[in-house]
């Protein structure tokens, strides 16, 4: 095994380690890229992330070599399974914050605000999709496609923007129906509900061009007393 500190140099310097940083980092929807564009974002963002692990994995093994004098093979065994561990963990609690904090530099530089500019992956992953929601679908002549609670959203554009939606009990359906503009008219208030009963605190507007629709979310205030509300009215 003469040559496994230059066979794992190789596969550091390649993007070997840094796919697996580009994989972690597009499954926590900070990354994306289209169908077209794939290859090329992949073989980019492996190769830059492949950096900081290789200087991870130079540091293991002088370590190793120096403080507990292993051989060179046992060094480079032990310091490449560290490296994997320490890139998988690092990329899932450090990853997205690191990559927010680039993107908010690059929008002070290019726009001199902190917020307004460019983001770093799809506009349909910036959708905040924690707890209760109430969801409403149109298209884009402003006729209502779906309604309903969002129980669950599709992670990427891979997934073609798919959601799940519980629909509305019998007793909300009169009300739960909107029309487009009041839709948009309850949204322009930080704390308006279009449900009757259910409290709201904050809402959002998706406006979809790839698959031609848009999404207006009224976020469900999180107590028990609301969401005991929600929760019998997806049994009822």
């Amino acid at each position: 095994m003469e040559n496994l500190n230059d066979i794992i140099v190789k596969f550091l310097a390649a993007g070997g380690l840094g796919y697996i940083n580009y994989w972690l980092l597009e499954k926590l929807d900070v990354s994306s890229s289209s169908i077209g564009e794939k290859t090329v974002h992949v073989t980019f963002g492996s190769l830059l992330c492949s950096i900081p692990d290789f200087f991870v994995y130079i540091l293991l093994k002088s370590f190793f070599v120096k403080y507990f004098k292993f051989n060179n093979d046992l060094s480079n065994v032990i310091s490449l399974s560290l490296t994997v561990i320490a890139v998988f963990f690092f990329t899932i609690f450090l990853g997205k914050k690191i990559i927010d904090l680039i993107y908010r530099i690059m929008r002070k530089v290019t726009t001199g605000d902190w917020e307004t500019g460019v983001a770093p992956g799809e506009p349909w992953s910036a959708i905040d999709k924690s707890g209760e929601s109430l969801v409403y679908l149109y298209n884009f002549e402003h006729k209502l496609i779906a309604c309903g609670y969002g129980t669950s959203f599709s992670g990427s554009f891979d997934s073609n923007y798919s959601i799940n939606l519980q629909p509305f009990d019998h007793n909300q359906k009169k009300e739960s129906e909107l029309n487009y503009y009041d839709a948009i008219y309850f949204a322009s208030f930080s704390d308006a509900s279009p449900i009757k009963g259910i409290e709201c605190k904050g809402s959002s507007i998706h406006v979809n061009l790839k698959q031609g629709f848009i999404m207006v979310i009224f976020k469900v205030v999180e107590d028990k007393e609301n969401k005991c509300r929600c929760n019998c009215s997806l049994k009822d």
